[in-house]
């Protein structure tokens, strides 16, 4: 009996099928990389929006760069935010350690992506991509089985100390940025060329390796952490950031006084 009523309901639907000409419409098959894409801008907006009182004051045209940036690097990106896990809690405690932003552990990113055994056409190696005498200078063994520029811990610690250098000659995380890519001889020619300490007023005296490395260093920022930081700014866009930061945080101490009294 049940056989029969198959049968028949099987038929009825076949003669439907013909008559009415219907088909089922299959939807559009979606890239996994559009819709993870999408993802990231939205996410971008979103957490950019929201997360602190006062605007980043970015150099113009950067935020755009950012969301391009996330999304034309959104494979390699979800690469670095999976070994992240591993690397970035050494490298912020030894950046803690030394008094110097967490954020700077983002150069790492855009230096190897997180890749120890990263090896460059000019033989830079290891996570923080150091040369060969660069690393000497700061006291790691390089070469043979037990290169140090592979190792986090010690390079890392390494890393700190000539950033830490960097900083108290330049008093600007851009600049240090700059030099720690084309060093710092060329960056002091590009200021006296220039005549200011202005990363954005004497980038076109720097290479372009340079010019891409600190964009690639904002936009991996504002991936990791869309608020972004000092370290994304010049010297000036710092100050004025954090005068803007202290106004709203006593703006808002007063308005619990306030609303206490």
């Amino acid at each position: 009996m049940l056989h029969k009523l198959w049968f028949r309901f099987s038929l009825l639907v076949i003669l439907f099928v013909v008559l009415t000409g219907y088909t089922v419409r299959q939807p559009e098959p979606v890239h996994p990389f559009t819709q993870t894409a999408e993802r990231i801008v939205t996410a971008f907006f979103a957490k950019t929006n929201d997360v602190t009182p006062v605007a980043l004051p970015l150099q113009p045209g950067m935020r755009v760069y950012a969301q391009k940036f996330a999304v034309q690097n959104n494979e390699l990106l979800a690469i670095a935010r999976k070994r992240s896990r591993t690397c970035f809690p050494v490298m912020e405690r030894m950046l803690q350690k030394h008094n110097l932003p967490t954020q700077l552990k983002y150069l790492a990113v855009v230096e190897s992506n997180l890749e120890g055994n990263a090896r460059s056409r000019v033989g830079a190696v290891g996570y923080w991509q150091l040369m060969p005498q660069t690393a000497r200078e700061l006291k790691l063994k390089v070469g043979g089985k037990w290169d140090e520029r592979k190792n986090l811990h010690r390079s890392t610690a390494a890393v700190c100390l000539y950033l830490k250098d960097l900083y108290r000659y330049y008093g600007d995380w851009l600049l240090v940025i700059a030099a720690y890519n084309c060093g710092p001889g060329n960056v002091d020619k590009a200021i006296r060329k220039a005549g200011s300490r202005n990363y954005w007023a004497l980038q076109r005296l720097l290479p372009a390796e340079t010019r891409g490395h600190i964009k690639h260093f904002i936009g991996t920022h504002l991936y990791f952490e869309p608020q972004g930081s000092a370290t994304v700014l010049t010297k000036k866009q710092a100050a004025v950031y954090a005068a803007a930061l202290e106004a709203a945080e006593q703006n808002t101490v007063d308005s619990l006084v306030v609303s206490i009294d």
